[in-house]
């Protein structure tokens, strides 16, 4: 016979879930940021101008390259299209 399960004396459906703080929030969105290789990218590698433009292709190889000199792993092409489609 299963032993019934115990909760805390003051637990009621509504309070069984945990909400997030701002501070954790905040937090989670600096840690995404920071794994995001391509923001990374886009933001310190890249001057937005009517001045200058490349092709998807040597953005994209730069992006690569650039990955590589500082050791991470780049994202995939329709990852890359993704975002940039979302910036």
């Amino acid at each position: 016979m299963p032993k019934p399960c115990m909760g805390h004396r003051g637990s009621s459906p509504e309070n069984r879930t945990l909400k997030e703080t701002t501070i954790v929030q905040d937090q989670i969105a600096e840690y995404r940021s920071s794994m995001d290789s391509i923001s990374e990218f886009l933001q310190e590698e890249c001057a937005i101008s009517f001045e200058h433009s490349c092709t998807a292709t040597q953005l994209y190889t730069a992006y690569r390259t650039w990955c590589v000199s500082i050791g991470k792993r780049a994202k995939t092409k329709t990852a890359f299209k993704r975002v940039l489609s979302d910036e």
